[in-house]
């Protein structure tokens, strides 16, 4: 826990240069590690790959929560989360250029590639320490049984909740400030570990919309009727 924020030792490819880090580097740890928020077919090329699938209902509402917080154009305007899902924007834009359908579909057509790893975010929050014994045999790293209990202990939504702003991106706030590459104020800083979003429940109307949206946006390209499909897929390692 030796960083004031974690994108200080896992860069996020997409700010590095903003942030003036050096992607090639060395870093701390190996093997190195870094986050980013492409699909599959916009990221580096050349690593391994770690990615997470969630249930597109707990997704709407998580990030919408998110950005309402934050007080960004488009949600803060939005009552609710009905209200932001009626404008159409979950499914026509991404904050990285894609939808979060076309993420399903690219992460089921990798699925079976050796330098990935699909996890399911369910599964691991009933019982992480199977995938994180999986995780660190992907990485080819050394794992003893108390290991795996530090890294359960760490990984808990309490512990990063105590900890919130070593993971609230003041990182990356601070050093394009410094390095001179800020175009326009910061949005508000907020955690981003929290329980807010269960206060926003989807209405009957949303949850048939985001049904309709996986039968027009996925299933074609995957022959999976439900997001309940893919991730059961995924944990039989089908």
């Amino acid at each position: 826990m030796n960083f004031s924020e974690i994108t200080e030792v896992q860069p996020w490819i997409e700010f590095a240069w903003d942030c003036g880090q050096d992607l090639d580097a060395t870093q701390r740890t190996f093997p190195r590690i870094f986050k980013s928020h492409q699909r599959f077919s916009a990221i580096n090329v050349g690593c391994k790959y770690i990615t997470v699938l969630r249930d597109p209902e707990a997704t709407l509402l998580s990030w919408f929560s998110f950005q309402k917080s934050k007080g960004i154009p488009g949600f803060a305007d939005c009552e609710d989360v009905n209200a932001y899902a009626q404008t159409g924007d979950f499914a026509t834009k991404g904050a990285w250029g894609a939808t979060i359908w076309e993420y399903y579909v690219e992460t089921w057509m990798v699925r079976r590639l050796p330098e990935v790893l699909v996890l399911v975010y369910e599964a691991m929050r009933r019982d992480v320490r199977p995938y994180l014994k999986q995780v660190a045999e992907f990485m080819e790293v050394e794992v003893t049984e108390s290991k795996l209990d530090v890294a359960e202990s760490m990984s808990n939504q309490e512990f990063m909740a105590a900890n919130s702003h070593r993971f609230d991106d003041n990182f990356i706030e601070k050093r394009t400030k410094e390095m001179g590459r800020v175009r326009k104020p910061f949005p508000k800083r907020v955690s981003k570990v929290n329980a807010t979003h269960r206060r926003e429940v989807c209405d009957a109307e949303t949850r048939l919309w985001l049904a309709r949206m996986w039968t027009e946006r996925v299933e074609p390209h995957t022959g999976l009727a439900s997001y309940e499909e893919m991730s059961a897929a995924i944990l039989a390692g089908r």
